[in-house]
């Protein structure tokens, strides 16, 4: 799974026919966050041209890394198989991430 920003939310590319994808399709909610800045969200599929956009942007956040797994992902399964998924900030309008997120003391950069 690729994570990036997408305005005041963020964004994820799954393969569609994971089992990931399978239960957010289900309607299930989404745990974003760490500490007293969790979120429940629900997620919002994108469409064909929204899931480009995405797929644009991971190649510009992760470079060649994301060029090859976009590239395997493609002759393996088709330009359909993977989904963007759009994780949007809470009804109260915070933001997922931004200046005021904190790490845990557990948390990891890998």
């Amino acid at each position: 799974m690729w994570v990036i920003r997408d305005g005041p939310a963020l964004g994820i590319l799954v393969p569609t026919s994971s089992p990931l994808a399978g239960r957010l399709r289900a309607g299930s909610r989404v745990l974003v966050g760490a500490g007293a800045g969790t979120l429940w969200v629900r997620p919002v599929f994108l469409d064909a041209e929204g899931s480009v956009r995405y797929r644009v942007a991971l190649i510009d956040k992760y470079g060649l890394a994301a060029v090859v797994r976009l590239a395997h992902s493609r002759l393996r399964h088709g330009l359909a198989g993977t989904v963007g998924v759009r994780l949007p900030a809470g009804a109260d309008g915070r933001r997922l991430i931004g200046p005021d997120w904190r790490p845990s003391g557990t948390y990891s950069l890998n």
